[in-house]
């Protein structure tokens, strides 16, 4: 069933037990409309579904009963011990879109990272988390059917209460105290706040058939609309949580063999590469979208959070 502006929609959402699917799911509840959570352990509600293993087990038919919406953000990380080879990702992608070209899905939004088009455009070296993100959107792309309405959503780094990754690791030291070899990481990157994401997908819910028919198969890349430097974002956390940023001048070419040997590389990497995504007016023509907070702002959550 396609829904009608303004109407409350039934949204399937994977992977809904992590950081981005949490912060989704509370969203899209908050807004009214009926969630269905697709995760992999933990306690369950009645309208979640347990499936341990996207990328051998299908979500239940049930599951899929009324859905106007589906969005797609289990994945496995580059390291993680059940998926030595990089592949459960891809597997996942293809089983999850076979699902809903069987159902019927009228709309669809797949989660996938601003790493791709680096990947694609070769502005990178291939690293493990751009070509794992890149099989499964092909993956992904190949097993819908045209009835499925599809946006690929190419998000930078995503920050928020919770996060983890780089972002929970910066914040980490700086509330430690720790010395910060960042004073040359000073080129512009993108981050993505995840209330402004999920401002968005809010937005592609109610947005229009025209514009989903106009967008159907198209990436976008949403960000916060102004690009920080690694540096500038330690000085933004340690100011928000009152800390002092114990800030040294260390070139990447020193930290790069460091990061080498402790299989932090590519992370370590990122800190000092501009990171520049799409021009956030390619989203506000296709669905009327801009992000509704920035930094130092979006930062205000880790006023009390300790």
């Amino acid at each position: 069933m396609t829904p009608s502006a303004d109407s409350k929609l039934t949204i399937l959402v994977t992977g809904a037990g992590g950081f981005v699917g949490r912060h989704l799911c509370t969203s899209l509840a908050e807004g009214g409309h009926t969630v269905r959570r697709i995760v992999r352990s933990g306690a369950i509600a009645d309208s979640d579904w347990l499936v341990e293993d996207l990328a051998t087990k299908d979500i239940p038919d049930a599951a899929f009963e009324g859905v106007n919406m589906l969005v797609h953000l289990a994945a496995s990380m580059p390291g993680d011990k059940d998926d030595p080879n990089g592949t459960k990702s891809a597997a996942m992608a293809q089983r999850v879109a076979t699902s809903a070209k069987k159902q019927g899905v009228p709309r669809v939004v797949l989660l996938s990272s601003v790493a791709v088009r680096l990947l694609l455009e070769k502005k990178t070296r291939p690293r493990p988390y751009s070509v794992q993100k890149r099989d499964a959107e092909d993956a992904f792309l190949k097993s819908l059917g045209p009835l499925n309405k599809c946006v690929i959503l190419r998000p930078p780094l995503i920050y928020g209460p919770g996060a983890r990754g780089s972002f929970g690791l910066l914040l980490s030291l700086v509330r430690r105290g720790a010395p910060m070899p960042v004073g040359k990481a000073d080129a512009p990157r993108c981050y993505l706040s995840v209330s402004n994401l999920c401002e968005l997908i809010e937005t592609l819910a109610q947005a229009p058939d025209a514009q989903w028919q106009a967008a159907d198969r198209k990436t976008f890349e949403p960000h916060d609309g102004t690009p920080i430097s690694t540096l500038d974002l330690v000085r933004q956390i340690a100011n928000v949580t009152g800390r002092k940023a114990r800030i040294l001048n260390v070139t990447n070419n020193l930290l790069h063999p460091f990061g080498r040997l402790i299989g932090k590389a590519d992370q370590i990497d990122a800190m000092f590469e501009p990171l520049v995504c799409d021009d956030i007016e390619k989203l506000h023509q296709a669905f009327g979208w801009m992000p509704h907070e920035h930094v130092p702002n979006s930062l205000s959550f880790l006023d009390d959070a300790e």
